[in-house]
């Protein structure tokens, strides 16, 4: 799993490096955005966390993308594995600067989510997240994020913060 990652990763930066233009919020463009974490603790209790996030937004208008993101979430802890698999619309809107290498965004999503711990819980996730785009070729940015996710599943709620760095791929 980790190797098509790793080759999915790589045939996205080699298509956004080798493209003629500059990165495009404009109507008709297209990005692809993910993040991707990996996390291990060990002491009285090891854990260990592995986080993918892939998502892509098709240009409606000028700034404003509109696309769907799959997320998957996996934690190890005492012998027991918890997933969380959600997908859902996704929408973002670009800020016009004066730079041409920042691009900050905003966006929120509203996800159907699917939590098993040993028995299956299904509800629904609602996310405002935004963050800072930077261009690091033509069409390639690094990008930090900060997340706000608010989840009801059965009779329970959760709030997560979640910030991350992520790889974007602007097409126009």
């Amino acid at each position: 799993m980790t190797r098509s990652i790793m080759t999915i990763l790589c045939a996205l930066i080699l298509l956004t490096a080798c493209s003629g233009a500059w990165a495009q919020t404009d109507k008709g463009g297209l990005v692809f955005m993910g993040t991707a974490a990996f996390s291990t603790t060990s002491g009285d209790g090891s854990v260990t966390v592995f986080n993918l996030s892939p998502r892509a937004h098709y240009f409606v208008a000028d700034q404003i993308g509109i696309g769907g993101r799959l997320g998957f979430n996996s934690v190890s802890s005492g012998g027991m594995t918890f997933t969380d698999v959600l997908f859902g619309p996704d929408g973002l809107y670009f800020f016009k600067t004066s730079s041409d290498e920042l691009l900050p965004f905003a966006g929120l999503g509203l996800f159907l989510s699917h939590h098993s711990n040993g028995k299956s819980t299904t509800g629904f996730t609602f996310s405002l997240h935004g963050g800072l785009a930077y261009l690091l070729k033509e069409h390639l940015s690094i990008f930090p994020e900060l997340s706000l996710n608010l989840e009801s599943r059965d009779s329970n709620s959760t709030t997560t913060v979640m910030i991350g760095v992520g790889l974007a791929g602007f097409l126009y």
